[in-house]
């Protein structure tokens, strides 16, 4: 149990001896960390030691309890006071408590004064216990107040917080002229074909291009940043005094030129205050929304307020539809999807190619791609922008009434034998490129299937994992080599990919039991 330091203050001796001595102080919470007989000599105890609390006689020469209580004030102000009086005197009491006293107790005390310092001393552990957790507290956010704050915005623009509540919240973070500012919005991502053309490098150019504006605009303004649903990021930007955001649209312009490939981005001007904030943040959605059909990067005169939404949830139910194999749904969800077009070729054209590109971009990460679709997919980009959109959204029609067959017939007992094709193309094209670097996601890559799923169905069929495999068609190679041929142990190594010639001779006896030199001789 955690104890109080206790001073016990008496210009008598024998009461102050009594009550330091008498009393069993451990037992309701207290140390008695010293005595004293005046308030000069209390006060230099106060001064020296960090004392919790003070039982003091009020009627003292020289300096009284009342003079000590405000003098320990100045140079110890979290020092609580107990007032002892040989008087039930009220304004000796009015006056005590005035200065803050917690008890006003009258001599002679006995032991119902203890169980009065007991729920004293349990009302200042408990409130040193909060001092404690708020300190912490405190301390988190300072050392982490990047990230608090971080946290808070996301919660503000998504209509968690009101402008009050997250002033509040920030209060001790913010700068008081935070509301007085302007605040622009980006939103940027990698161009989503990237995802199908460089399936593999996707994430790393996110990374980049992330990493890449957070660095830049960092050196020009305070930035806060929020990852969207769908992969994106959102760049929340303090302008300051300017309502003027074009550093932030040379930025996203040299992202490009220095990156070297395609993004999609949307940046608003400035918006004044909290709630500008919040305004930016909306209309930097719009924008992108619409950057995104129309494949650009937008600015925020680029947009008009009728422009049209993308149908994103009636997407997705055509998606949904796909996904189980329903015909009639599909058909449904596509009349529906029609519905949204806004009799303007190039958007609507748009609308197409992003429902085409999701499209894809499912079928690749569940099951039903083959050569045959990919090449149909693969024939629809490349007419969508030659032919006029009623042909483009007939193809699409063709395109998923195709996936769901060959996806019902995949389900249906279709799907080993359709496995053991992908298998066998996946082992004929391992065969061959055996002096590469091959990895599950290449090998998927050359067959049209998800990293994921190939890797199961490799196992499933092949008994082995996909680099086990790899090895083992390795060392039989090198057992023919090194029976047929003269070629150094390093030069079938590298032959094989395998340029560290220790550790392709550490597989080679894993595998067979031998070294290659051994084996060499022993089959000869």
């Amino acid at each position: 149990m955690e104890l109080l330091k206790l001073v016990i203050v008496d210009d008598e001796p024998i009461i102050l001896a009594g009550l330091s001595q008498t009393f069993d102080w451990e037992s309701v919470g207290f140390s008695v960390i010293g005595t004293a007989m005046s308030g000069r000599e209390a006060l230099s105890i106060i001064e020296k030691e960090h004392v919790d609390i003070v039982l003091t006689d009020i009627c003292m020469k020289n300096m009284d309890g009342i003079e000590l209580m405000e003098k320990a004030a100045l140079v110890s102000p979290d020092t609580k006071f107990v007032v002892l009086s040989a008087y039930k005197d009220f304004e000796y009491a009015k006056a005590a408590c005035d200065k803050g006293a917690l008890a006003y107790i009258v001599k002679p005390v006995n032991d119902e004064m203890l169980i009065t310092m007991e729920k004293i001393a349990q009302t200042i552990i408990s409130e040193k216990k909060k001092d404690k957790v708020i300190e912490a507290w405190e301390k988190i956010f300072i050392e982490n107040q990047g990230s608090y704050i971080t946290y808070m915005i996301g919660r503000l623009i998504d209509g968690g917080l009101s402008k009050e509540q997250f002033i509040y919240g920030c209060k001790d973070i913010l700068s008081d002229s935070a509301d007085s500012h302007y605040y622009a919005a980006i939103i940027a991502d990698v161009d989503v074909i990237y995802m199908i053309s460089e399936y593999d490098n996707f994430d790393r150019k996110r990374f980049a291009l992330f990493s890449y504006l957070e660095n830049e605009l960092s050196k020009e303004y305070k930035v806060w940043t929020k990852k969207n649903i769908d992969g994106s990021s959102i760049f929340i930007v303090d302008l300051g005094d300017s309502s003027k955001s074009y550093k932030c649209k040379l930025i996203l312009n040299n992202a490009k030129i220095e990156l070297g490939f395609d993004t999609i981005s949307a940046v608003t001007d400035g918006y004044y205050g909290l709630d500008g904030m919040i305004t930016a943040v909306d209309s930097a959605k719009k924008l992108y929304d619409f950057a995104c059909e129309v494949d650009a990067d937008m600015e925020d005169c680029e947009i008009e307020d009728n422009t049209a939404s993308y149908p994103y949830e009636v997407e997705a139910g055509i998606i949904h539809a796909i996904r189980k194999n329903d015909e009639e749904e599909f058909k449904e969800k596509l009349i529906v999807f029609l519905d949204s077009f806004v009799s303007e070729e190039s958007v609507d054209l748009a609308f197409v190619h992003h429902l085409v590109v999701n499209t894809e971009i499912f079928l690749r990460e569940s099951y039903g791609m083959d050569k045959d679709l990919y090449k149909r997919i693969r024939g629809m980009y490349e007419a969508l922008f030659n032919y006029p959109t009623h042909k483009i959204v007939r193809m699409y029609y063709d395109l998923g009434l195709y996936a769901i067959s060959k996806r019902k017939r995949m389900a249906m007992g279709d799907e080993n034998h359709r496995t053991n094709e992908y298998v066998y193309s996946a082992c004929k094209y391992i065969e061959a490129h055996l002096e590469d670097d091959l990895t599950i996601g290449k090998v998927a890559e050359e067959v049209h299937l998800n990293p994921v799923y190939f890797g199961r169905i490799f196992k499933a069929v092949t008994n082995c994992s996909f680099k086990q495999y790899v090895l083992n068609q390795k060392v039989e190679v090198a057992k023919g080599l090194l029976v047929t041929t003269d070629l150094s142990i390093s030069e079938i190594g590298r032959r094989l990919g395998i340029a560290n010639a220790s550790y392709f001779t550490k597989i080679f006896r894993e595998a067979t039991g031998k070294i290659p030199s051994d084996y060499r001789v022993d089959s000869k």
